[in-house]
């Protein structure tokens, strides 16, 4: 049975025109607002639960009603929710996150970490525009620049430049300490000109240590140094003609599958004569000849040879 909420007077309505059946309240006009207004600054209690249906919203509107805040859950749930919601208002730039039970606390912006190294596919490299503090933006690289976590490979697609300054550098180094392992460049490229080849430089190369080249070396002068200031335990060569006779030249063929026919000595005959032109593999066995080191001897075996022929002369 329906009947009206009044005052305790026979048809004087306190809320407007409502039925109640049961624990139930509905206005009677279609589509009518409900208004509970405790008339003033008091405030409209509620013991126990309140419950908003049918995917309803709650609704927190602004000081003349024009607008509002709405909180509302999805239209289908599989289960009951609640969130707590933290003791006190939290700091600047709090953000809230849950524990993922429900209960809801203060957090402050961060950055998660994890040291992958199993995913096998290309990731873009991320950058910040400050090098301190905090940040709010986050730009990737796009294709220029990508990183595969599985393989360590860095992909960079224009130049790698030390900077513009010639005081800059741009410095390749396989460990920190930069004494163990190697700098390998992947390409087999052929070189036959200053602008071919799997590394090309723009300018002049300087090498702190020993160079070993496997191919042929081409280039339109090589100068050693050779000054005084940086030798000592200098003494004259003797007996230059004799060591030279006993080297024997030969011809002979590569085995790296060069079909060119060359000329030259045989390191392992060379080191049994002159072993100070002579260099050793990493087990100490002969393996090349310094050829422009045999010219101090051929220099002083010419000079042999000339005081010989001087001699011959001046029997005549």
């Amino acid at each position: 049975m329906a009947r009206k909420v009044t005052t305790g007077i026979v048809g004087a309505p306190i809320l407007g025109n409502l039925n109640v059946r049961g624990n139930l309240i509905t206005t009677i006009g279609t589509n009518a607002n409900l208004t509970i207004n405790p008339n003033g600054s008091g405030t409209t209690l509620f013991s126990g639960n309140a419950s908003v249906q049918s995917a309803g919203s709650l609704k927190l509107n602004d000081s003349d009603n024009s607008n509002f805040i709405g909180l509302k859950a999805p239209g289908t749930l599989s289960g009951d929710y609640t969130l707590t919601w933290p003791n006190g208002y939290g700091s600047a730039n709090s953000f809230l996150q849950t524990d993922g039970a429900g209960n809801l606390t203060w957090g402050t912006a961060a950055i998660s970490i994890t040291n992958d190294t199993t995913t096998n596919a290309n990731r873009y490299v991320t950058f910040v525009s400050t090098d301190s503090g905090s940040f709010t933006g986050v730009n990737v690289t796009s294709s220029k620049l990508l990183f595969n976590p599985s393989t360590g490979a860095l992909t960079i697609t224009g130049p790698i430049t030390g900077g513009t300054a010639a005081s800059d550098q741009l410095i390749l180094r396989s460990t920190t300490s930069g004494s163990k392992g190697y700098v390998y460049i992947d390409e087999t490229t052929s070189s036959s000109s200053t602008t071919s080849g799997a590394l090309r430089v723009g300018g002049g190369v300087g090498i702190g240590g020993a160079c070993y080249v496997g191919g042929a070396l081409s280039a339109q002068s090589l100068t050693e140094t050779s000054s005084i200031a940086l030798k000592e335990n200098i003494n004259p060569i003797e007996s230059a003609l004799e060591k030279l006779q006993q080297l024997t030249g030969v011809t002979y063929d590569r085995k790296n599958g060069s079909t060119k026919n060359e000329a030259g000595l045989i390191a392992e005959h060379v080191n049994n004569v002159l072993p100070n032109i002579v260099t050793k593999d990493m087990q100490g066995n002969p393996e090349g000849i310094n050829y422009t080191k045999l010219t101090a001897y051929l220099v002083e075996a010419v000079k042999t040879l000339k005081k010989e022929l001087d001699d011959l002369k001046g029997r005549k």
